[in-house]
């Protein structure tokens, strides 16, 4: 009869695509339409009904929906009906819709649609895009379209039921990042993830580098994170503190043998060994005012147990192994504000754990073990006009102390015989002083008001502090 156009008494407009309908039918297979008829508006009597948002193609399908009651769905036109359905009345159809959608979800989907079914009240699509969104959130780490849809309800669902695991992080990064009003979201939100449960690595590499975290709450959490990580774990790792109470941690903490030492700005960390006994060349700068780890360019080779010093805005690296007896003499130095490697003159023996100290702008490279059992008493002195080592005097006997300047002469503190003496650059000589109560071999010793304070070493955690002016301990 439509088709015929037999007794057809209205026409429906989906843009500019007319059908002439009967209105007996319509009102017998859709309430909205019923209730259109049958209410006095002016639509009763149109001879025309213009069907507002609703497409050629749907209102096609629509219309022959509504004689038939058969329809097509795809993936094309699903929201669309979806949509059509609800705004008529059309439970069943509404219904079959839903039921499509549901067997659609996907990860590229299944935020957009799970606002769909919130939109149009759809509550089985509802639990299974619920569902497929908490069993497949990682891929949403790659669906930027997706995250940039998804509420901060959802949001907070996924990181409190995955708060665990280090791709919450990164997902509640992209999340605050898809929009410039997000971003004052993201220190409430953190509270949601377990920071206590991630790697030592992830949150030193990833999240302190994160700029939303430079801040002094962002730094608090990181620092009571990382104190439960080390508690935990129990792992060696480089620490630094500040009376405070603030601490920093290297990035990188599976690594040992690697050499530390004071810079303009903070401290250097280069080189070491990893747990596959694998030799690093990487290079990483601590600057304490800005609290940030920075990448330094990698040295020439990978090395251990080598020695480092940095002076105004050279850091130089001396000796060390490549790998188990494979003793390295070479010494490599970079320019802090150029970045540039260069490469010093050979030592003349190949060393490692040497004691390196500027004194008066000079640097002395002094005794390092040069085989694994044989501990070296030489002192090398860079003459940097000439550019080659001088041999200087020698140290009255073999130890494993921490060298240190101070008033302008170099002290030797510490090792297994408790030594303690003193050089002078000056006259090329030493002289004994009053030896330390403890050992302190492979300790750790700095200048602090005046005095020279040593720090533990193997197998002891005394501390001892020695007055130069006073020689005593």
């Amino acid at each position: 009869m439509r088709h015929s156009d037999e007794m057809v008494d209205v026409v429906l407009v989906f843009e500019e695509t007319r059908v002439k309908c009967h209105r007996l039918v319509l009102a017998a297979s859709c309430d909205y339409f019923r209730r259109m008829f049958q209410a006095d508006m002016q639509e009763r009597d149109a001879g025309e009904i213009p069907m507002k948002d609703v497409s050629s193609n749907t209102g096609l399908l629509l219309v022959e929906y509504l004689y038939s009651g058969n329809i097509q769905i795809s993936t094309e036109n699903a929201q669309e009906l979806l949509a059509v359905s609800d705004r008529l009345l059309l439970t069943k159809l509404k219904k079959c819709t839903e039921e499509f959608l549901c067997e659609q979800v996907a990860s590229t989907n299944c935020v957009s649609l799970k606002n769909l079914a919130r939109l149009y009240g759809l509550e089985t699509l509802i639990e299974v895009t619920h569902s497929y969104l908490n069993d497949h959130w990682k891929k949403l780490n790659d669906m930027e379209s997706e995250i940039d849809q998804l509420t901060e309800d959802d949001l907070i669902a996924l990181l409190t039921t995955h708060g665990s695991d280090e791709d919450s992080f990164l997902l509640l990064q992209k999340w605050v990042r898809s929009s410039q009003e997000r971003t004052g979201r993201f220190m409430d939100l953190l509270q949601n993830l377990e920071l206590t449960l991630f790697s030592q690595e992830f949150v030193c590499r990833t999240i302190m580098s994160d700029e939303l975290m430079q801040n002094p709450k962002g730094m608090k959490i990181i620092q009571e994170a990382m104190e439960s990580l080390v508690i935990a774990n129990r792992k060696e790792s480089l620490v630094v503190g500040d009376f405070k109470g603030n601490i920093w941690f290297f990035p990188f903490t599976k690594c040992k043998f690697y050499s530390v030492t004071s810079s303009s700005d903070g401290f250097i960390v280069s080189g070491g060994r990893n747990a596959n006994n694998a030799t690093r060349r990487e290079c990483y700068a601590y600057v304490a005012h800005t609290r940030q780890w920075r990448t330094l360019p990698p040295m020439s080779v990978g090395r251990y147990g080598h020695a480092s010093i940095c002076d105004q805005d050279e850091f130089v690296v001396v000796g060390g192994c490549k790998g188990l007896d494979d003793f390295l003499n070479s010494v490599e130095c970079i320019n802090l504000k150029t970045l540039k490697w260069s490469q010093l003159p050979n030592l003349p023996l190949a060393q490692m754990i040497s004691n390196v100290v500027y004194v008066q702008s000079q640097l002395f490279v002094i005794g390092g073990f040069t085989s694994s059992t044989t501990v070296s008493r030489d002192v090398h002195l860079f003459d940097s006009t000439e550019r080659e080592w001088q041999l200087r005097s020698p140290m009255p006997e073999e130890n494993e102390g921490h060298a240190v300047p101070f008033d302008s002469k170099i002290f030797i503190l510490g090792g297994k015989s408790k030594c303690c003496m003193q050089y002078d650059p000056c006259t090329d000589m030493w002289i004994q002083l009053q030896r330390p109560l403890f050992k302190h071999a492979g300790a750790s010793a700095v200048v602090w008001k005046d005095k020279i304070i040593v720090c533990g070493g193997n197998r002891t955690d005394s501390i001892e502090e020695y007055d130069p002016q006073s020689d005593k301990w």
